[in-house]
């Protein structure tokens, strides 16, 4: 068993038990046992669509009311205001008199369907182990009965776009015996999906395939869509097909190759073009790599793993790993966690770091990760399956640009940028703002109308307008990490990224020269913003979520501007960007509460809600690189007042909020918290024996990819911290990783730290870093710096700060860096 890897000598009796694996279109979940294992084979694109309208409603002529109502404090009014004007243009829109505004939800993720390998038995079966390798992305059975050790191993290959299977006898061992079905229809909720289904399975055994077609709602753009997926069948055996099964018999050799596919017009179950298509690929891959009548999966592989395995291993963690633990089993690993609730078992933070970073790799290519990432065993899952902006998407891939996988990131540029007209009709239809973009809370990969919001305020999400900001921020932190890279436009063609951030960050722009007018200002001549949205919290003196001057809308504006400005600048140093500095300087200021923390709400008389799990409010600390990058220590104290201050409910163990917990105390340099925010996700049953993760704790939610794709992400900000002109080592570092190594990072300054290796107990940090350009860069460190040896750069002292030193840097070349700090350590 490789070291990058997990395994189980357990068979997986659940599919959310199961090991996954996938190239960023096409996922499989494997499960089951040496006999009979279950194969659940996916597409990102696939959705089951619904009955709602799929444009933004024109609601923008009540927005003064609503405006006016939420700064008087009836937010509960103006969200039935909005909701009203939402069904008079649905109305209008469908000629439904009757019909009235209800939120409409993302069509919903699911699976293509599932396909069972049954095994003759040969005698008792013993080590039994099944894997997964997280550096050729494959998933591995293996066991040994009277004939001899049997292995089984599943890919999806990144260069051949299909799933493969392939398994052979034993050496020296009698042929053996199987048989292979498919089915949908007996999947968890296939019922509700109003999907009709249709298998079709070839005379000659050669292949199955199986085609569902959508539900024809009339304002569905997949009302005459569906989808289809073939599973070709390859053996030196005997093929017979009986009641749908192919029955093999003689076998040496079994090969299971699948794709799967969807149109989204023109689809019928009758029309067999879909299903020829995809078999034509599945020939051509075949013909590609088969041999004197044998099928070469090594070959396969190899060009696969090539791919993946260098994205992989372009970033690793070591920390102090207990003896021979790393070769445990999953479940092993968890029953140690288990015995100590009290402490993170640094074997098991390995496994983590690196099963996350795998789920990021292989769920990334034409989405980012979906709230499964790319692995479903339902239909119609809990919040769809889909991207959730206001936190869950934003979090897993927080890791994408420091954990140097600038190709993952792109798929997350291309699913923004996919719908940028959406963006922008959101923004004339809601709030009346031409050539202007506002996103939606929530997308499921097909289109980003922003109609998801309820009647009443329970989720305004046609109020929350820090999501352009949000989704935008990682755009620019790609540039500052990669430089000027060209990245996917959306439309199927790429551009430089600077091209791409100026256009949109200028529409993004024209939404607050918008939005900020001059009938909302307070009396020190700061625009009030109204209306706004914490999600998904209210005050705890008032009724409403809709309310003046959220602290993450403030921030967020603050970032966009900003972000403005310096491209802007850079694209066109002699450009005028007058206009928008007077809109940032005119943002509200934050405020403070008596005891320094900051408000989620910068209006007077708003009092927090601090039993809530979402933290918005805390946006300066993360995903802002504001209170790390400005020198403003009242921000900083007020962000970590606030985090003290918040208290998770006892009902509300939701991973997500977990995770960014942790990404606040790392950016504000709190190892402990830290610690203490990824203590829960270890100890209270999130974890499945595969590594990936619940929503909840006792696996009381959905299968979820939100815990494991960033936790990554929370130990690389506790490691190392970055923006464009510097790097501190070590921000965060919990005090029970008194000593490890992590290679490969990125900073935000197209700087890789290639190796960062700290021991506490010797007072050192020895760093390796690598840049693209020749620049001087700061480094720090909170340990304090005592001495400093240095070879492939100069270093200067800083005037100022003791802890800080300033290094000439060349690009490609190494830079080597030793420090040991004082006996007594120097914190800030």
């Amino acid at each position: 068993m490789e070291t990058r890897g997990i395994h189980s000598n357990s068979p997986a009796t659940q599919w959310k038990e199961g090991m996954v694996s996938g190239n960023g279109l096409l996922g499989v979940i494997v499960y089951g046992d040496a006999l009979k294992d279950t194969f659940i084979y996916q597409n990102t694109k696939f959705n089951v669509p619904n009955d709602g309208v799929r444009q933004a409603p024109d609601v923008s002529g009540v927005l003064k009311e609503v405006r006016d109502l939420t700064l008087s404090g009836d937010g509960n009014l103006a969200a039935l205001k909005s909701s009203a004007a939402a069904s008079a243009w649905l109305r209008q829109h469908t000629g439904d008199q009757e019909a009235n505004w209800d939120i409409v939800h993302t069509y919903s993720f699911h699976p293509g369907y599932k396909a069972s390998l049954d095994l003759t038995s040969s005698g008792s079966i013993t080590q039994y182990d099944r894997w997964t390798n997280f550096e050729t992305g494959e998933i591995g059975v293996e066991w040994q009965d009277d004939q001899g050790a049997w292995i089984r191993k599943t890919f999806v290959s990144r260069t051949d776009n299909v799933i493969v299977t392939f398994m052979e006898k034993p050496t020296g061992a009698a042929a053996f015996d199987a048989s292979i079905g498919i089915d949908v229809e007996s999947m968890p909720n296939f019922a509700k999906s109003k999907i009709t289904a249709k298998k079709e399975v070839a005379l000659d055994g050669d292949y199955l395939a199986l085609k569902g077609k959508y539900a024809p709602y009339p304002h569905s753009p997949l009302k005459n869509g569906g989808y289809a997926g073939v599973t070709k069948i390859l053996t030196d055996g005997s093929k017979q097909v009986k009641d749908g099964i192919v029955t093999i018999t003689g076998a040496t050799q079994l090969v299971m190759l699948t794709v799967l596919d969807r149109l989204e017009d023109n689809f019928e179950l009758t029309d067999p073009a879909i299903v020829n298509q995809l078999l034509e690929e599945l020939n051509a891959v075949v013909s590609k790599y088969t041999t004197n009548g044998s099928f070469d999966y090594t070959a396969m592989l190899s060009s696969h793993a090539a791919i993946h395995g260098e994205m992989m291993n372009r970033v690793s963690l070591h920390l102090e790993s207990g003896p021979n633990e790393r070769s445990l089993t999953s479940e092993q690993l968890i029953a140690l966690q288990n015995e100590n609730n009290k402490e993170l078992n640094q074997t098991l933070v390995e496994k983590m770091f690196d099963s996350g970073r795998y789920a990021y790799i292989s769920s990334s290519g034409y989405n980012p990760p979906r709230l499964m990432g790319l692995w479903t065993g339902e239909f119609m899952p809990e919040w769809s399956g889909d991207f959730t902006t206001d936190a869950n998407v934003n979090l897993q891939i927080a890791g994408g640009n420091i954990g140097n996988t600038p190709e993952a990131m792109e798929s997350f540029i291309n699913l923004i940028m996919r719908h940028m007209d959406d963006w922008e009709l959101n923004a004339e239809r809601i709030l009346g703002i031409r050539n202007a973009i506002l996103a939606p809370p929530r997308t499921d990969g097909d289109g980003d109308p922003l109609t998801h919001f309820s009647i009443t305020d329970g989720f305004p999400g046609q109020y929350w307008i820090s999501g352009a900001s949000w989704l935008l921020l990682p755009f620019y932190e790609y540039y500052l990490t990669f430089g000027n890279q060209a990245v996917p436009n959306g439309k199927g063609e790429k551009e430089p990224i600077l091209d791409i951030l100026y256009r949109t960050l200028t529409k993004l722009g024209n939404f607050y020269e918008g939005f900020l007018t001059e009938d909302y200002v307070d009396e020190q001549g700061k625009y009030i913003i109204v209306p706004t949205y914490s999600p998904e919290n209210r005050p705890a003196n008032r009724s409403s979520t809709l309310q003046p001057n959220s602290t993450m809308d403030i921030a967020s504006a603050r970032d966009a501007l900003l972000m403005l400005i310096e491209v802007s600048k850079t694209v066109d140093p002699a450009c005028d960007v007058s206009k928008w500095q007077r809109l940032l300087d005119r943002l509200p200021h934050y405020r403070y509460n008596p005891d320094e923390s900051i408000q989620e709400w910068a209006m007077e008389g708003i009092e927090d809600n601090n039993f809530h799990r979402h933290i918005s409010h805390l946006y300066p600390a993360w995903p802002s690189l504001e209170s790390n990058s400005t020198e403003n220590p009242k921000l900083k104290r007020g962000i970590i007042q606030a985090l003290d201050n918040r208290i998770q409910n006892g009902d509300e163990s939701a991973v997500h909020g977990l995770v960014h917990k942790g990404l606040v105390e790392a950016r504000v340099h709190r190892g402990e918290g830290v610690y203490e925010s990824l203590l829960p996700l270890f100890t209270e049953s999130y974890i499945f024996s595969g590594l990936m993760m619940s929503h909840n704790d006792h696996f009381s939610s959905v299968y979820c990819t939100d815990g494991p794709i960033t936790i990554p992400a929370v130990l690389m900000e506790a490691l190392a911290y970055s923006d464009a002109n510097s790097i501190v080592f070590l921000p965060a570092l919990p005090a029970a990783f008194a000593k490890g190594e992590i290679k490969g990072l990125r900073a935000r300054n197209r700087t890789t730290i290639a190796t960062l290796r700290w021991d506490i107990s010797n007072r050192t940090i020895h760093a390796v870093l690598r840049s693209d350009i020749d620049q001087q860069i700061r480094i720090s460190s909170l340990f304090g710096i005592g001495e400093i040896q240095a070879s492939g750069t100069s270093v200067s002292i800083v005037p100022d700060k003791a802890n800080t030193r300033l290094l000439s840097l060349q690009a490609h070349q190494d830079a080597s860096i030793l420090i040991t700090w004082p006996v007594l350590q120097v914190q800030g």
